[in-house]
């Protein structure tokens, strides 16, 4: 990359940066999975310990931008949850989110726990959790460019010198997170088909997240999730699903077809599937279960109005569930899989 076209790239992401703390003092928005099924806990809290299992892990990585940018936005994560006695559930995730030439940085930590209600001992579920935790955000001030730093001395260029004539106060916040969430599901085995409904909300206390001095809250963002499970064969699964989420005046739909097929083998399936996030991207999903260990990747397809620019280049992700049962689970799942 030319000297030029990394100072528009920084130029670029110190706009974003400016742009940033304007929003702060209105309105900020969450980062965001498309495998949002292989993060049940970052979804909803009452998805917390919702499988047939003793205990799961599940990592989870997101890389986009690549195609626009050196450095691109990158999003990972880590959960553990396991099914408890009564009825309780409990687990834990740690999220970690970084942008641009300014390492933005967003850790969230929180623990969760859920509760399953069977309503009169009947295959109808209703669940409801709770999560709590902090968030930490960081920025590094020293690796941005700033409009007023740009000088047309030279041919034009930025001289990091001149002043900013940024007021910050600080470099890094830390912000306290509950969250909340309720579930219904259907889980008879034999059922031709398993609905399921759910909601949460996020950042229920509204903390206050700046930079600046000023007095802005991070806003609440809700989410509405729901779909069913078909069970074609023995073999063979299907699942339409859908998500709604909404934060301020951001708004994202997602339309959902996922498969499941069951190979010949030792508890041995395979995945795939198809989403479309409105206006933004079209996603394919392709993975393997076998054993105790799911394997998923996904790539996005950008449909927005940046494909001009990225030529549809948009996001890869990778997610690993480990889940750990004792007994050989039955190849239809009683749980369910959103």
């Amino acid at each position: 990359m030319t000297k030029k076209a990394k100072n528009i790239e920084i130029f670029i992401f110190g706009l974003i940066f400016n742009f940033s703390f304007l929003t702060f003092n209105s309105f900020s928005q969450d980062f965001h999975f498309s495998q949002y099924e292989s993060s049940p806990q970052y979804l909803n809290p009452s998805m917390t310990g919702m499988f047939d299992g003793d205990y799961r892990v599940i990592t989870q990585f997101r890389s986009q931008w690549t195609a626009i940018v050196s450095k691109p936005f990158t999003n990972s994560a880590l959960s553990f949850d396991m099914p408890m006695k009564n009825n309780i559930k409990a687990g834990a995730f740690i999220l970690n989110n970084r942008a641009g030439a300014g390492n933005y940085n967003a850790l969230t930590f929180v623990l969760s726990g859920a509760y399953d209600l069977s309503i009169k001992n009947s295959p109808h579920h209703i669940a409801g959790g709770l999560q709590a935790g902090i968030i930490h955000k960081s920025v590094d001030i020293n690796k941005l460019y700033f409009e007023s730093q740009y000088s047309n001395s030279n041919g034009g260029g930025f001289n990091t010198s001149l002043p900013s004539n940024e007021t910050i106060a600080g470099q890094s916040i830390l912000l306290p997170e509950i969250n909340v969430g309720l579930l219904y599901y259907f889980s008879k085995a034999d059922s031709r088909i398993n609905p399921f409904l759910g909601g949460a909300a996020f950042h229920l206390t509204e903390p206050k997240e700046t930079f600046y001095s000023a007095d802005n809250k991070l806003p609440r963002r809700y989410v509405v999730h729901g779909g069913a499970k078909i069970n074609i064969s023995t073999k063979l699964q299907m699942t339409l699903h859908f998500l709604g989420m909404q934060q301020t005046n951001d708004r994202e739909i997602v339309t959902s077809i996922t498969g499941t097929y069951y190979l010949k083998g030792p508890e041995a399936f395979l995945l795939y599937g198809l989403n479309y996030r409105n206006k933004d991207a079209a996603i394919v999903h392709l993975g393997l279960k076998y054993g105790k260990l799911i394997y998923r990747i996904s790539y996005d397809y950008n449909t927005s109005t940046l494909n001009a620019i990225s030529n549809g280049r948009g996001g890869v992700e990778l997610s690993i569930v480990y889940m750990m049962k004792q007994k050989v689970p039955d190849p239809v799942a009683p749980c369910p899989r959103l």
